[in-house]
C-alpha cells in the first residue's frame, strides 16, 4: 500500500493519472479535500454597504453578532456563522438561529421597514466578550494547534459557553441592537 498526494488529473476505472501524466493503479481512491472551518462562506462574494466585500471584512478573522449577522451587511443573516459551534447538539444551536432569523424576517416583512443591520458597537462588544472568554480555554493554549483557530490563532469556530446561554441570548431579536431603516414610502415623523 502506498499513499500518493500528487495532484490527480484523471480518474479511471482501475486507477488514476497524476499531474505528471503517470498512471497509478488503485483499488481505492480517497478523495480528501479537507475543509477550512474558519473560512466562513468562502468562496461566496457577499457585498454589504458601499460595496464592502465580506471576505475582506473577515480577512483578520470572522466575526458576527450572535454568529448570525454582521455589521454593515443589512438584511444578511446566516446559520452556523462565527463562534457558534459547541460541544453538544448543533441542532439545538441551529434551532436557536432559525428562530432568531425568523424574528428578523418578520420585522423585515413590515411595510414600514426597509432594512435592519446590527450596530457596529453591539457586534464589537459581543466579540470582545467572546474572545475574552475563549482566552481562558485550552483552545488558545500555545500547545493547541487545531482547526478551531484561524491562521492568526484567533478562535472563530467555538461558542465559549453553554448551549442554554446561547439560546437565551437568541430568544428574541432586540431591536435596540439594530439600525432600522424605514421604507422609502414611509413618511418621516413630524416633530
Amino acid at each position: 500500500m502506498e499513499l500518493l498526494d500528487s495532484p490527480v488529473t484523471e480518474i479511471r476505472t482501475n486507477g488514476f493519472v497524476t499531474q505528471d501524466r503517470e498512471f497509478q493503479p488503485a483499488d481505492v481512491l480517497i478523495y480528501g479535500t479537507g475543509f477550512t472551518p474558519t473560512q466562513y462562506l468562502t468562496p461566496l462574494k457577499i457585498t454589504g454597504l458601499a460595496g464592502t466585500d465580506l471576505n475582506h471584512v473577515w480577512k483578520d478573522g470572522a466575526e458576527a453578532y450572535l454568529g448570525v449577522t454582521v455589521a454593515g451587511f443589512p438584511n444578511f443573516f446566516m446559520i452556523c456563522g462565527p463562534n457558534t459551534n459547541i460541544a453538544g447538539s448543533i441542532v439545538y444551536m441551529l434551532e436557536s438561529q432559525a428562530r432568531y432569523i425568523a424574528d428578523a424576517a418578520g420585522l423585515l416583512s413590515r411595510p414600514e421597514i426597509r432594512q435592519i443591520s446590527v450596530r457596529r458597537p453591539v457586534q464589537d462588544a459581543f466579540n470582545i466578550d467572546i474572545q475574552g472568554r475563549l482566552e481562558k480555554t485550552v483552545l488558545v493554549a500555545d500547545s493547541c494547534h487545531s482547526y478551531y483557530q484561524d491562521p492568526s490563532g484567533k478562535v472563530t469556530t467555538q461558542w465559549p459557553g453553554f448551549m442554554y446561554e446561547y439560546r437565551r441570548q437568541m430568544r428574541r431579536l432586540k431591536r435596540a441592537d439594530f439600525e432600522i431603516s424605514p421604507s422609502k414610502t414611509e413618511k418621516p415623523a413630524v416633530t
